[in-house]
């Protein structure tokens, strides 16, 4: 199987909300940003977050690596944030999430590494 088939994720910075935008090829901005302008980040094909020790970090779907640790989340998002995956988020530089672009409903909650296990 050939690494390309499980997608590309890129980082740009949004100069118009003042963020740095982290964005697959099936964001509704991928068409609008030239190849010249974007940073390949990670080889997974969307977004998602993981908890752990109580830090919420943003990765690539199936990475262990975060692409940006601790950011701030609101207490009433975090499960939003936790149980979807992203097409793109945009982070402020204080990393608080500025724009997110959901892809889709995960099955499980398998990234919330804090959670009690009963």
């Amino acid at each position: 199987m050939c690494v390309k088939s499980f997608g590309e994720i890129y980082k740009t910075h949004d100069k118009e909300n003042q963020c740095d935008l982290y964005f697959a090829p099936t964001s509704i901005f991928a068409d609008d940003i030239a190849p010249t302008d974007r940073e390949k980040v990670s080889i997974t094909a969307a977004l998602n977050f993981d908890k752990f020790e109580g830090q919420i970090n943003l990765k690539g779907l199936w990475s262990l690596i975060p692409l940006v640790a601790d950011l701030k989340i609101k207490e009433d998002k975090a499960d939003y944030f936790m149980s979807h995956t992203f097409h793109s988020i945009c982070l402020s530089s204080d990393k608080e999430i500025i724009h997110d672009e959901m892809a889709r409903s995960l099955f499980n909650n398998w990234n919330d590494y804090d959670r009690e296990v009963k």
